[in-house]
């Protein structure tokens, strides 16, 4: 059985179908649902008991239908809180060669973190200190890369 962990996804509000609220209200409980709250028009849903934190059939819906979202989720036993970012190539639409679906795993202050001891080994190699730079900055990229904000995707004036 999956832990109970709290979880929290941010939907644009109007991309939100009654399909995927039928879908997001299986997944939690009604005073959780009925307590979403929209900012800036995005719909946010915090819940204490996800399983392992996620919403799994909600982002596999979202998933299926180009709709981006953001999840938050507190660390486990076994593995540490993330937050997940998927952006699809074009809303509406999935398309799995190009949609971004990106796992971050974060500190309790929501904040990435890096393998300090992979860094230190860049920093204690042989070589440049632009070489260095370089070799810190794709570390980073690659681990942590620059994400469209959710409010993008959030029509002018919703």
């Amino acid at each position: 059985m999956a832990n109970r962990l709290w979880g929290e996804i941010s939907i644009p509000t109007h991309l939100i179908t009654s399909e995927l609220l039928n879908i997001l209200l299986t997944e939690v409980d009604s005073y959780s649902f009925y307590n979403r709250r929209e900012d800036d028009g995005i719909t946010v849903v915090d819940y204490g008991e996800a399983r392992s934190g996620e919403f799994e059939r909600t982002e596999q819906y979202c998933r299926e239908h180009g709709i981006p979202y953001d999840r938050r989720s507190e660390a486990g036993i076994d593995f540490p809180a993330e937050i997940v970012y998927y952006r699809p190539a074009v809303v509406g639409k999935a398309d799995k060669e190009k949609d971004q679906c990106i796992r971050i795993p974060v500190d309790y202050q929501w904040s990435p973190y890096l393998d300090v001891d992979f860094i230190r080994q860049i920093l204690d190699s042989q070589i440049s200190d632009a070489d260095k730079l370089s070799q810190i900055r794709d570390l980073i990229n690659q681990h942590c890369p620059k994400v469209a904000r959710l409010e993008t995707y959030v029509p002018e004036g919703a």
